[in-house]
């Protein structure tokens, strides 16, 4: 097979997939639209804390709405080839961070992507959502977290700072 008909076949294959991954994305995203139409949008700021042996990224939103703002910003930033804060600079500011906790943070839009869809479950649990709500939410952002890995250009093993 010549060099350039594999190269083609190659490119529409993960062409396809690609298309396949977003398509699935695209569907987990209504979900969780659907399901914060149920909650409301609320506007709330980004949490930093940090306490003596527990250390809250800066990055982790204050609550689910916040949350799900927050993935409608890093979609869009993800689809503009866009760029996020740098949430090490931010967080050096406490002194309490250690650099095995700034290392954990993330560096990409993908990766905070990630991160965020990962706290999705902790954070339905601490809102006034009913559990069959809440356990919903669990699982699909369980499925999404896992797509995110999948098809993120940067995955290298990075796991979400829970």
């Amino acid at each position: 097979m010549p060099i350039a008909t594999y190269s083609r076949n190659n490119l529409e294959s993960q062409s396809a997939r690609c298309h396949d991954y977003r398509q699935l994305l695209a569907w987990g995203l209504f979900v969780f639209s659907f399901v914060f139409c149920l909650l409301g949008c609320r506007d709330s700021e980004v949490k930093v804390e940090s306490h003596v042996g527990h250390f809250i990224p800066p990055h982790r939103p204050a609550d689910l709405g916040a949350a799900w703002h927050r993935i409608e910003q890093l979609t869009t930033l993800i689809s503009d080839n866009g760029t996020i804060p740098n949430w090490r600079d931010v967080a050096r500011r406490d002194p309490h961070v250690s650099l095995t906790e700034l290392e954990k943070l993330p560096t990409t839009a993908w990766d905070e992507l990630i991160d965020v869809v990962g706290w999705l479950p902790d954070l339905a649990i601490d809102s006034d959502l009913p559990e069959t709500v809440w356990q919903t939410i669990s699982e699909q952002s369980g499925a999404m977290a896992k797509l995110l890995n999948d098809v993120n250009p940067r995955s290298e093993g990075r796991r979400a700072n829970h």
